[in-house]
């Protein structure tokens, strides 16, 4: 959607600052995301057919973007998510954040990160729609496992990835 820039930089303006919000799931960022991402879908064939959420999750074990779940919670009413109560992906080591010197190696995501057992049946059906999200990508690699994983666990249509932002090179 629009570019972010590391807090550290002198470019790190009003976007940058509504992306950490959202990561802290503040209700400023949830809104304005929430009001971008219906906007794109809607423009999608995800407008009209259910699909499965992917949410790249954060770098803590066990945990997920609460970001994410109060955006996906808002636009439920409009679009047809078969799984909103739970991610297909489940962080199952913590990984060093990235933004603090952490890994952005893709062997790093594929071996912390796995599709959650319970869904891996649903998702195996051709006509069963997946839609990859993430909060910021700098490499592409957490997309890259991502995809990997699904496709590892036999997911059959993988519709689209997107990220609300891309880190800028400074």
């Amino acid at each position: 959607m629009s570019e972010y820039y590391p807090i550290r930089s002198s470019n790190h303006g009003d976007f940058s600052r509504l992306i950490l919000d959202f990561k802290d799931a503040k209700q400023n960022a949830i809104q304005y995301f929430t009001k971008a991402l219906s906007y794109f879908l809607a423009r999608t064939s995800l407008a009209t057919t259910p699909f499965y959420v992917a949410v790249v999750p954060p770098s803590e074990r066990g945990s997920q973007s609460q970001g994410f779940a109060h955006v996906l919670r808002n636009i439920s009413n409009q679009f047809q998510i078969l799984n909103l109560e739970q991610n297909l992906f489940n962080r199952i080591e913590t990984k060093e954040k990235s933004h603090a010197g952490g890994s952005r190696d893709l062997s790093v995501h594929l071996r912390t990160m796995a599709v959650e057992p319970s869904l891996i049946n649903a998702i195996q059906s051709p006509a069963t729609e997946i839609l990859v999200l993430d909060d910021v990508t700098t490499t592409g690699n957490s997309f890259k496992a991502a995809i990997q994983l699904l496709q590892q666990a036999n997911a059959k249509k993988i519709t689209g990835a997107i990220a609300l932002a891309k880190t800028a090179r400074t």
